[in-house]
């Protein structure tokens, strides 16, 4: 969709090229998360042959930068610099997204790559202060970014008074790291004459095997005796209406997240919001807007 993007944005295609397509790679010894990235690097790398980079920046649910080199090598790629974005990991996700047993073998599995990646790097750097008190074992420093700098003008609604009680939303990404099942929780406390409707909005994730977390959710709901509706990953157009433009409370309530613009998209927007503590928005907002800091709430004592 290149019309949607800034004039200074060049997508490039990823190749279906395989890594079976390169015999003289030995597999001998690799771990298989590293067999994996190669794959996904080497599709990036046949895209790129030849070119020279000041620098290469990898988000840390991405973490391929440790083989990243290697890779680019091969197709004549040059890169000064290698950053990687500190943007939340995988493996905490995995560990809270699934019922499966086999979840803790594919987080422990991720965390080596990310490991690998954060050691590989020449430059990393944070959104928010969650992950530099990880001890990561390295000599190169991690860099604070402020993030004023990425957050878009919004202008706020104009305040209507109404005896309508507010609907309340969660948006997010159904997984245990966003912790939808908590928000249902929170309902399930609020006396029922008080809210409209509960909604939730965001990606679908697997539960576990022949099971979504949109389904999964909807049994919590039913349980707890509450009517909720899934209304699927709504476009950034129908969040600001429906959402943030609407009569809303919107509730994030993450056991982790390395920040969470939905919770500044919804404050900036004059919507009521109740934030984690375990947001890095929580003490963004503490520490720099403390006038506008919503209401917090801990995800482990509801």
């Amino acid at each position: 969709r290149r019309g949607e993007l800034p004039e200074n944005a060049h997508p490039v295609l990823f190749s279906d090229l395989t890594l079976e397509q390169f015999s003289h790679l030995s597999r001998k010894d690799l771990h298989w998360t590293t067999i994996h990235y190669m794959q996904l690097i080497i599709g990036v790398a046949v895209a790129l042959q030849g070119r020279i980079f000041d620098a290469v920046d990898f988000p840390s649910f991405f973490p391929a930068l440790h083989v990243a080199r290697s890779v680019f090598s091969a197709f004549g790629i040059t890169c000064e610099r290698m950053a990687i974005a500190f943007l939340g990991w995988g493996s905490v996700s995995t560990r809270m997204a699934y019922s499966s047993e086999r979840s803790a073998e594919t987080a422990t599995a991720l965390e080596i790559a990310e490991k690998a990646s954060v050691e590989c790097a020449d430059i990393r750097y944070t959104i928010s202060d969650i992950d530099i008190h990880q001890d990561w074992k390295v000599e190169l420093p991690i860099a604070s970014i402020d993030m004023h700098d990425t957050l878009e003008e919004i202008v706020p609604r104009p305040l209507e008074r109404s005896d309508t009680p507010p609907d309340l939303w969660f948006v997010g990404r159904l997984d245990g790291a966003k912790g939808p099942d908590i928000f249902l929780d929170i309902v399930s406390r609020v006396p029922r004459s008080l809210y409209g409707r509960v909604l939730l909005s965001g990606p679908d994730n697997d539960w576990h095997e022949g099971e979504r977390w949109s389904q999964n959710l909807m049994k919590i709901a039913k349980a707890l005796g509450i009517e909720a509706e899934y209304c699927g990953q709504l476009s950034d157009a129908d969040l600001r209406s429906r959402v943030f433009g609407g009569r809303s409370i919107v509730i994030v309530p993450s056991r982790t997240d390395t920040f969470n613009y939905v919770a500044l998209e919804a404050i900036r927007s004059g919507c009521v919001t109740l934030l984690s503590t375990k947001a890095g928005a929580s003490a963004f907002m503490s520490n720099h807007h403390p006038k506008l800091a919503p209401p917090s709430i801990d995800p482990d004592n509801v």
